[in-house]
């Protein structure tokens, strides 16, 4: 697995809460999902599945040990104050499934 020029691993991810301002990180997280057939299937049919790979967008919310949390969406609510109060659609991602993360700097 290549690191990327400016951007950090999954080992090298800081705890942090993002900048003093308020402002949220960008990431994008690459990560495996559970996959199924939503059907019955031959047994050698079933012996193809294999979990899905992913990637998520968006602004890093929160995150701990054992997950993080994004919101997906590029906006975010911030009822005229300068910290952002609501987010749309948060994603909590195990930190197993996580594969890679990258941070990008907010233009």
């Amino acid at each position: 697995m290549a690191q990327e020029q400016g951007a950090d691993t999954l080992s090298a991810v800081k705890y942090d809460k993002g900048k003093s301002d308020g402002s949220l990180p960008w990431v994008v997280v690459d990560w495996v999902d559970s996959a199924t057939e939503h059907r019955w299937v031959t047994v050698t049919v079933a012996k193809e599945i294999s979990p899905y790979r992913c990637r998520s967008v968006g602004m890093l919310v929160a995150e701990s040990l054992d997950h993080v949390i994004l919101t997906l969406v590029e906006t975010l609510h911030d009822e005229k104050d300068q910290h952002f109060k609501m987010v749309s659609d948060p994603l909590s991602i195990p930190r197993v499934a996580i594969t890679r993360m990258r941070r990008f700097p907010r233009p």
